[in-house]
């Protein structure tokens, strides 16, 4: 008797042995890592909350904003975005820290968005416009259609060799949030945060130049009488620019600026001498360090005298 509880005692101390075993061994970095991309893949991060506890993540509704997509053109997105081959590179492990530096493989999606963008079409206009207006409006079904015809050619040619990091919480390794500024959803998503940045930039600053170019019924010469008309002509602006919020402002008249937009440009000035401001119209783009980078819209001189504004070229 004593014999047979010697064993009993023996085995049950083995199997313990082997169980600690398999989940040390499931729960190093890698193998985390390893679960992780499996379940991003396959939509299935709810599974897996033990080791991504930030919910699920929605690459269209990351880029575009919630409800800006129809259903067939956030499917296709978000097929692709998911659609990435990887291999890890290098492990490192210090403490309760770790990184596991991985090679991703993903459809260059930021590429074909562009091509579609720049194409000189009714499509690419509706896309622009749609664009310029993503996560305030529905896209337009031209748009939607455009988008999701683009994203299915699109090829899995765009490289990214990236870092996922990983933090222990008790014993349990689980990685870290995934935000939509960080190298890892840039490269899943073939760089489209920094292709929808550059696009908007450069519709904005068309937008910009097409607004300069547009009389104003105030200063249009046929809705002036004769008297009026030859002042107009010959008159400088009726205020002088005291003071660089002055100028600002006057750049913001300029470009017809709405200060309820979300997405207006940042304006500054830049430098001044005797007789103008020069300032400048740009935005912010994230970088996955945490700093931002400036991308330039345009530069402005704004007369101290006449309070007239002009562009300027932006090499300078």
């Amino acid at each position: 008797m004593k014999r047979t509880l010697i064993c009993l005692l023996t085995l049950a101390l083995i199997i313990a042995f082997v169980s600690a075993g398999c989940g040390d061994k499931d729960n190093t970095p890698s193998a985390c890592a390893t679960r992780f991309l499996e379940a991003l893949k396959a939509d299935e991060l709810s599974d897996v909350e033990n080791i991504y506890p930030y919910g699920q993540i929605d690459p269209a509704q990351m880029v575009f904003g919630e409800n800006s997509l129809n259903d067939q053109a956030e499917e296709m997105f978000n097929d692709k975005a998911r659609g990435f081959d990887y291999m890890f590179g290098d492990i490192s492990e210090q403490d309760s820290l770790a990184t596991v530096t991985v090679n991703v493989t993903a459809y260059n999606l930021g590429a074909s968005i562009s091509e579609l963008a720049l194409a000189s079409n009714q499509a690419a206009k509706s896309l622009m416009d749609s664009l310029a207006k993503a996560g305030q409006a529905p896209f337009s079904a031209e748009a939607n259609t455009a988008l999701v015809n683009q994203l299915g050619q699109a090829e899995k040619s765009y490289e990214q060799t990236v870092k996922l990091t990983l933090t222990k919480k008790g014993d349990q390794w689980t990685v870290d949030e995934i935000r939509y500024d960080s190298d890892f959803f840039t490269a899943i998503t073939g760089n489209t945060p920094a292709t929808l940045s550059s696009l908007s930039a450069a519709y904005k600053k068309t937008m910009a130049e097409s607004a300069s170019q547009e009389p104003s019924a105030q200063s249009s010469p046929g809705s002036q009488e004769p008297e009026q008309q030859a002042q107009a002509q010959t008159s400088p602006a009726d205020y002088e620019i005291d003071d660089m919020d002055e100028a600002i402002k006057a750049v913001e008249d300029y470009l017809r600026l709405d200060d309820d937009d979300p997405d207006k440009p940042y304006i500054r000035v830049d430098s001044e001498d005797s007789a103008a401001y020069t300032v400048l119209c740009y935005e912010l783009i994230p970088n996955s360090d945490g700093t931002n980078s400036e991308a330039i819209i345009g530069y402005f001189l704004v007369d101290k005298v006449t309070g007239q504004v002009s562009e300027k070229d932006a090499g300078i």
